[in-house]
């Protein structure tokens, strides 16, 4: 008879215990939970297909999905942990990371007057492309923005709401063999960053 099983581990390798996984075989639904080994299975009889993907109930850990490319979803939603075909098989999907994201903010200000400047857009980029971020606030703060852990060149490109990004944008000074190392968990703040409107960059992070 058809099973499929797997694991599920943090950044270093370590099991994680408790991990919701939600199965599908061929419309047959089954919620699991990880156990202390961070392991999960099922039976799937004969099913010609089974969907597995995983969240972290308290909200904290993500998984890294295919589907959705480079973008970072929101802690606690389901990410895909494999799509197999098991006909009767018995079929270990391996190991699948859940990482703790990384969180970058910081504040926008004009170089003029120092005051905050509200409704820019801001994301936050690595060498992968842009992650979305959201809105400067009245104070010019923006972020949490989160980002997978690693090491990045980080760039923050601000654009006026109407898609135009010719007026303003803020480049980071680093060489990319450097860059900020972001470490599960990191809350990056990168501070403030004097921008003005002919679309000199004055800030650097």
């Amino acid at each position: 008879e058809g099973s499929i099983r797997g694991r599920v581990i943090d950044e270093e390798g370590r099991p994680l215990a408790g991990m919701q996984v939600r199965t599908s075989c061929d419309g047959d639904e089954r919620e699991l939970r990880t156990g202390a080994d961070g392991r999960y299975s099922r039976p799937a009889g004969s099913a010609d297909r089974c969907t597995a993907e995983a969240r972290d109930p308290a909200g904290n850990r993500i998984a890294r999905d295919r589907r959705m490319g480079n973008q970072v979803p929101d802690p606690g939603s389901w990410g895909s942990l494999g799509d197999v075909n098991p006909r009767g098989s018995a079929i270990d999907i391996g190991d699948r990371q859940m990482f703790l994201p990384v969180e970058v903010a910081g504040r926008l200000v004009d170089s003029r007057t120092g005051a905050g400047i509200e409704d820019l857009y801001v994301r936050v980029q690595d060498g992968n492309g842009p992650v979305d971020g959201g809105l400067t606030r009245a104070d010019g703060r923006f972020g949490p923005v989160r980002q997978w852990p690693g090491r990045y060149h980080l760039t923050v490109r601000a654009e006026q709401t109407d898609g135009n990004e010719a007026d303003y944008g803020i480049y980071s000074a680093e060489p990319a063999s450097q860059g900020h190392l972001l470490a599960p968990g990191a809350r990056l703040d990168v501070g403030t960053v004097r921008i003005d409107r002919s679309g000199r960059s004055i800030g650097t992070i």
